[in-house]
């Protein structure tokens, strides 16, 4: 928790010293410094067309929160596809997967099938291949158990069958491996089952290093697949950012490199 208060100091400084906004937001209602008041909650987004993007979709009911995590993704992605043109897109991904790809179509809070998890982000490339994005910020941990009265049933209905016909988590197939995904890396293991090595899927947790709750549940999830997920990748936050202010001080956009910087400053510090 003293990670989280610190984050929470910052991002009350920046609304204050950055954003120029003096009064505190209400939640559940007591005042929090890094909330946002409800008509100022626009200015969480940090261009125009975050803002766009956002009011296409279902907002969060905290979306107006500064430690908003569906913000902090539209903030990210937004600046970097507009209509078909993905290119900027493709770079980011290409830096995260480590090969070339040409994205055609990216969405925000996209659901792959019925009764499936909700990925943050999702966008697809000319060959089919997939990457699923599930963001984190300053959430305590990733929820380890799920599936309502009867886990075994869900399991069953809406998982099995994405084990059996995909390439990770087929120890889960086992008699008591269902209790593995469902009680214990059930939120890790509900966005994981949506990789494939076959299909070229891919799917990509960004998170806090410093935020030991989400860092150790990943690590621990991933350590009890006992085998290589190559196409599971968990990045943090502090590195990524650093990444792409470094690509685009590289290709000379200074109005990129600028507008991560900003992003940094606000989420970072």
């Amino acid at each position: 928790m003293k990670w989280k208060n610190k984050i929470y100091k910052h991002l009350t400084e920046y609304k204050i010293n950055v954003l120029h906004v003096l009064q505190n937001g209400l939640f559940k209602n007591k005042e929090y410094g890094h909330i946002l008041p409800i008509n100022d909650g626009e200015k969480n987004y940090m261009c125009e067309k975050a803002i766009c993007d956002s009011l296409k979709i279902k907002r969060h009911a905290n979306w107006y929160h500064l430690n908003s995590s569906q913000s902090m993704c539209i903030n990210f992605f937004s600046p970097l596809f507009k209509n078909d043109d993905f290119s900027l897109l493709n770079s980011i991904i290409e830096l995260i997967i480590g090969k070339r790809i040409s994205i055609i179509d990216a969405q925000y809070e996209y659901t792959p099938r019925e009764h499936s998890t909700n990925f943050d982000f999702y966008c697809k490339d000319d060959n089919d291949s997939t990457y699923y994005f599930e963001i984190k910020y300053t959430e305590n941990d990733i929820s380890k158990a799920g599936g309502g009265d009867n886990p075994k049933q869900t399991f069953d209905n809406y998982y099995r069958e994405l084990i059996e016909n995909g390439s990770y988590l087929k120890y889960c197939l086992s008699d008591d491996g269902w209790e593995v995904f469902m009680k214990k890396h059930y939120q890790a293991y509900r966005n994981i089952v949506m990789a494939d090595l076959n299909k070229n899927n891919y799917c990509i947790f960004i998170t806090m290093e410093s935020n030991k709750g989400t860092r150790e549940e990943l690590q621990d999830a991933l350590k009890d697949m006992n085998e290589e997920a190559t196409y599971v990748k968990c990045i943090y936050w502090e590195n990524i950012i650093d990444q792409v202010i470094n690509l685009f001080d590289d290709l000379h956009n200074t109005l990129l490199s600028n507008y991560y910087r900003g992003f940094k400053k606000k989420y970072i510090a």
